[in-house]
């Protein structure tokens, strides 16, 4: 785990059942997540990584303007793709 992560959840997690509960996980949709500071909703993604799998906690609550929200999505160390319905990209950060 990261140190964001640590901060975060107060402790090492090596089971999401440890912080979401029993009820699987909705990746890619919004889940309650037990925090140090108590629950709190978090659209849950994850990426396999060989033997394991990086587990990505983004929260609901964040208000910022566009320009910090482009700049964020700019700054992500990991592949992101915005795409229309129709399936076009919009979007696309570095790793990318």
């Amino acid at each position: 785990m990261n140190q964001p992560a640590l901060d975060l959840f107060g402790t090492q997690v090596t089971h999401l059942h440890d912080i979401c509960g029993e009820k699987p996980i909705a990746y890619g949709g919004k889940n309650t997540v037990e925090t140090r500071q108590g629950a709190k909703s978090f659209v849950v993604m994850a990426r396999p990584l060989d033997m394991v799998r990086e587990v990505y906690f983004l929260p609901q609550d964040t208000e910022c303007d566009a320009a910090g929200a482009a700049g964020d999505f700019d700054a992500l160390p990991v592949p992101m793709i915005k795409l229309t319905a129709q399936g076009l990209i919009v979007r696309a950060n570095r790793p990318a």
